[in-house]
Formats: structure tokens, C-alpha cells, sequence
């Protein structure tokens, strides 16, 4: 039941002030929640159409404009001419950083963490409520009123949401990076391959042509009584082994083919007329010592993904203290004014919430994140010393098997000289000096695969590092190309 109250004549003139000015309240609502609705971002479609997203993908070019923006941000020397007459490592990841989907995707959550990080640091949004109630009975019927809460959060809470935010955008970055890195180690293995299998191929011709030319002695020589069947039937197949291995070997470099095409981001066509360049391929340079010292030691600190663990122990630890936090009362805020029948009201009420259980459950969940993302840390850092130390090892002893290697080149070459310098004649002279030539590419082809597991060795230690160590990829700068922070550089 509502009593009939006398006010003071100052608190009686302010109502009737109120009362006369209250009926223009709402014919100003609509005003300004039009100016609110102005000054918000318009919603804009982008839908997927697979059709469409199939076509532009086999539409693509590695020397389209996009590729030529990326190569003047990482590479500006490199811009010019375009295209490249001969693309080397740092061209070709340059131009998967423009094409590839992967880190396409990768940078898309990057400036999605970096969006979050930037909410996390607004305040929160108050709620508004408006209100309104009609008494047909009373002399004054409508009742009008607004609310509004606010959450009234502690700078230390706002300060670790805030951190968790920053950490995670972080490591998004970091995450980026790793991936740019899985990249490159997909191109390089595709190059590699490719450099290793164009050189085997080159030296099984060279057997064919050997291995044809001893199967036509051998057919005459068998024609005149010279020799048995069974040397030309002998001859007969090892030629078919030769060109059985030079035509699983095109094979093979057309796989090496889609290799690279995939680690760039292009359908396999688009490569038609790329020429890779790898000059000191299967030669890679000795590293100095002091270089190799300085680059372990900043991948066992701070190599992408171990430097992403660090931030997710950090998150965790954040997290902990949020929920250590969360143990006390948090309040909100709730100022409001009411027309109520007649009379002014000014409301102001304050709510909290009450963690009746010290909120341990979350605290005990927290601090069991905090011990994973520590365990997996240390974990982290113990694999990619022991990978380190293995890539390490694999290089020396690679490099020793390559100077065996070599001499056995050596010693091939010289019987060939040999029997070429010798003064017979005749076609078992010529039978001489074939055996000695099939004996010579033999060799190469055994040092061509001593080069080969020596790259792939150095590649091994590249990756352990997350860090190139020679190369035309010392001058990319990716950092400017990455997204960025607002107000970064």
C-alpha cells in the first residue's frame, strides 16, 4: 500500500519539474538510439562459394602479382626483374608466403588473437534496462524508469585478463612463425629432392647409353662365335634394370614436382617454366663454431614453438592468479531513476557474487593446467636438444662418408682413363673401357647420394634450429610482412 507523503517545497518544486519534463523522455529514445544504431559497423557478407575457390586455385600463378608484392616485402632487392629467370629458396618461400593457404590461415588467427587482445582491454559494456508499468487507478498511472549495471572489476583482474589476452595473441605470432617454418622444411625437402633426383636422372642416361653400347658389342661379338648366349642375355638385362631405374626415377620427379608445388601453394601447372636455383646444393658450408654455439642456444630459449610453450605456461600462470582472485566477491554496480507514479526515485544498488566454495575447484583445475604447460615446456626443450645434438652428429658423419666418396670417384676415374689410354684395339678393348665408364657413373651415383644425405643432414640441423644457416634466406625479412599490433611499426 503506497502512502501519501508531504514533501519540503524545494523537494515538491523538483518534482514537479521532473513530472513536466519526464513526458519528452521517451519522444528522445528513438532520437538517440538512431544515433547509436549510425555510429555502428555494418554487418558485410563474404560467403564461401567451393566452385569458385576451386577455380581461382587452378588459376593460380607463382608469378602473379601478389607474389611480386611479397618478394618487395621480404626481398625488396629482389623485385626486379619479374618474374625471376631462376628462382632460388628465399624467392620460392617468399612466394608461399603469398600463396600458401596454410599460412594464410595462420595469419588469420594471428590478427583474430591480436583483435582479442585488443577487447580484453576495453572495460566492460554497462547493461541498460528500461522499464515502464501503468496503474489504471492512480492519479499518476505510468511509471518510467531506467537502469543500468556495471561490473565493477579490480585493476589487478583487468591487468591479468588483459595479460592472458596479450599472451595468447603472442603465441598465435609464434605459432605463425612454426608454421612458416613447417613450410620452408616442405620446400627445401621438395627442392632438395628435386636438385638430387635431376642429377641421378642425368647419370642414368649416361648408364643407359653405356649399358646400350655394351649390349651391341656384345650382339656382335655373339654374331662372329666370339661369346656364349649367356653374356649377351646378362647384357640384356642389365640394361633393363638401367632404364627401369632411370623410368622410376621421372616418376619420382614428378612427385618432387608436386612437392613443391604444394609447398607453395599452387596447383602442380603452375609451375611449368619455374627454374629453382640451388648453386652449392649437396656442398653446404662448414658452419663456424661461435655461429653454431649461438644459434643452439636461441632455439633451446626461444625457437617458435618452444617460445609458444613458455607463453602457454605463462597464460596458465595468469590464469591460476585469475582464479585465486575469483575466491573473493566481485561486484556490480547499479545505478537507475525511476518516474514512479508521480515521484523521482534514484536507486542505487550494488551486487555481488558469493564464491560459497573459495571457488577451489577452479583453483585446483588452474593449478593443473599451470603443472602440464610447465611439464610440456621442459619436455619441449629436452626434444630439440637431443634434436640438435642428433642433426649435429648425422652432418659429421655425413660430410665423412661424402670424402669417401669422392674417392671412390676419384679411383673410377682413373681406371677409365686408364683403360681409354690403353693402345688395344678391338672390341674387347672397347668392352674394357665400358665396364670402367659403367664403374665411373656407378661412383658418382654413390657420391650424388653421400651429397644428398649430407643436405639432408644440414637441413635436419636447420630445422632442429628453426634458423638457416647459409643461403639466400638470411636476407628475407619476414617481420614485415606479418600483421601487425595497433600502434606497432
Amino acid at each position: 500500500m503506497r502512502r501519501n507523503m508531504s514533501l519540503p517545497a524545494d523537494s515538491a518544486r523538483a518534482q514537479t519539474g521532473l513530472r513536466a519534463a519526464w513526458p519528452a523522455v521517451p519522444r528522445l529514445i528513438g532520437p538517440a538510439c538512431l544515433l547509436l544504431a549510425a555510429a555502428c559497423t555494418a554487418y558485410r557478407p563474404a560467403p564461401l562459394e567451393p566452385q569458385r575457390s576451386v577455380a581461382a586455385f587452378a588459376a593460380r600463378r607463382v608469378d602473379d602479382l601478389r607474389v611480386r608484392a611479397a618478394v618487395a616485402k621480404l626481398l625488396p632487392q629482389s623485385a626486379t626483374p619479374w618474374p625471376p629467370r631462376r628462382w632460388n629458396r628465399a624467392l620460392l618461400l617468399a612466394a608461399a608466403w603469398a600463396q600458401n593457404r596454410s599460412l594464410a590461415l595462420a595469419r588469420a588467427r594471428t590478427r583474430a588473437a591480436i583483435a582479442a587482445e585488443g577487447l580484453a582491454a576495453q572495460p566492460p559494456n554497462p547493461n541498460l534496462t528500461l522499464m515502464s508499468e501503468y496503474a489504471r487507478q492512480d492519479a499518476h498511472p505510468w511509471l518510467y524508469g531506467v537502469g543500468t549495471a556495471w561490473l565493477l572489476r579490480t585493476p589487478s583482474r583487468r591487468a591479468l585478463r588483459v595479460r592472458i589476452a596479450t599472451l595468447s595473441a603472442d603465441r598465435t605470432e609464434l605459432a605463425m612463425m612454426d608454421q612458416l617454418w613447417s613450410v620452408r622444411s616442405g620446400l627445401i625437402r621438395a627442392m632438395s629432392n628435386g636438385e638430387a633426383d635431376r642429377a641421378r636422372l642425368a647419370l642414368l642416361d649416361r648408364l643407359v647409353a653405356v649399358e646400350r653400347r655394351v649390349l651391341e658389342l656384345r650382339r656382335r661379338r655373339t654374331a662372329l662365335g666370339e661369346d656364349a648366349a649367356a653374356p649377351l642375355t646378362a647384357a640384356e638385362q642389365v640394361l633393363l634394370v638401367a632404364r627401369l631405374r632411370r623410368d622410376q626415377l621421372r616418376t619420382v620427379l614428378e612427385v618432387d614436382r608436386s612437392d613443391l608445388a604444394h609447398a607453395l601453394g599452387l596447383p602442380r601447372q603452375a609451375l611449368h617454366g619455374l627454374m629453382p636455383s640451388w648453386p652449392d646444393w649437396g656442398r653446404p658450408p662448414p658452419i663456424d663454431v661461435r655461429v653454431l654455439r649461438a644459434a643452439r642456444e636461441r632455439a633451446l630459449l626461444s625457437r617458435a614453438d618452444l617460445g609458444a610453450a613458455i607463453d602457454d605456461y605463462a597464460a596458465a600462470e595468469a590464469r591460476l592468479r585469475l582464479a585465486v582472485a575469483r575466491q573473493h566477491p566481485q561486484f556490480v554496480l547499479e545505478p537507475g531513476y525511476y518516474w514512479d507514479h508521480g515521484i523521482g526515485k534514484f536507486p542505487l544498488d550494488l551486487g555481488f557474487t558469493l564464491p560459497l566454495n573459495g571457488n577451489r575447484a577452479e583453483i585446483a583445475t588452474a593449478s593443473a593446467d599451470r603443472e602440464v604447460a610447465g611439464r610440456r615446456l621442459l619436455a619441449l626443450q629436452s626434444a630439440i636438444y637431443a634434436q640438435i645434438d642428433a642433426a649435429n652428429s648425422t652432418e659429421d658423419l655425413a660430410r665423412a662418408n661424402l670424402a669417401d666418396a669422392r674417392r671412390l670417384v676419384e679411383n673410377a676415374r682413373q681406371a677409365e682413363t686408364r683403360a681409354r689410354s690403353a693402345r688395344r684395339l678391338g672390341e674387347s678393348a672397347a668392352l674394357d673401357t665400358s665396364a670402367a665408364a659403367i664403374l665411373t657413373i656407378e661412383a658418382e651415383l654413390a657420391e650424388l647420394d653421400a651429397r644428398a644425405r649430407l643436405q639432408a643432414a644440414r637441413d635436419s640441423l636447420e630445422d632442429a634450429l628453426q634458423a638457416p644457416l647459409s643461403g639466400p634466406e638470411l636476407a628475407l625479412d619476414v617481420d614485415r610482412a606479418a600483421p601487425k599490433r595497433a600502434g606497432g611499426p
